[in-house]
């Protein structure tokens, strides 16, 4: 409730849009917000908070990461299996624990992984 009145507050200060109360909505804004100072740094967290992370992607950057991940899994859905003939050791398969291998010689079904986690419990990314 206290975050929803100072947004609101701030919202309020804006559309004044004089010096003052483009003053007191800078002083809203520095309090509801942390710098990042290099960043990815946040300065000034304190032991024993609740801090929430507040992401905007901007919407053709989100489209195009989404299109790149659909033609990733149709290349991974139609390649042919992987042969396993290299040497290697085959450990355990962790998509049947309900995590993707990151590894294909170590998958059993490297193309189908993400539907094996997902029915063995995976939530997704």
């Amino acid at each position: 409730a206290v975050k929803r009145q100072m947004e609101s507050d701030w919202m309020d200060a804006i559309a004044k849009g004089d010096d003052t109360s483009n003053a007191i909505a800078m002083s809203l804004l520095n309090s509801m917000y942390l710098e990042e100072i290099p960043l990815g740094v946040y300065q000034g967290l304190e032991d024993n908070k609740t801090y929430y992370v507040y992401v905007e992607q901007e919407a053709d950057q989100l489209a195009r990461d989404q299109q790149a991940t659909r033609l990733r899994l149709q290349v991974e859905k139609t390649a042919p299996p992987l042969l396993k003939d290299d040497g290697r050791v085959m450990e355990s398969c962790s998509c049947v624990y309900g995590n993707p291998c990151v590894d294909e010689y170590g998958c059993k079904d490297w193309n189908n992984r993400f539907a094996i986690a997902t029915k063995n419990g995976w939530k997704g990314f």
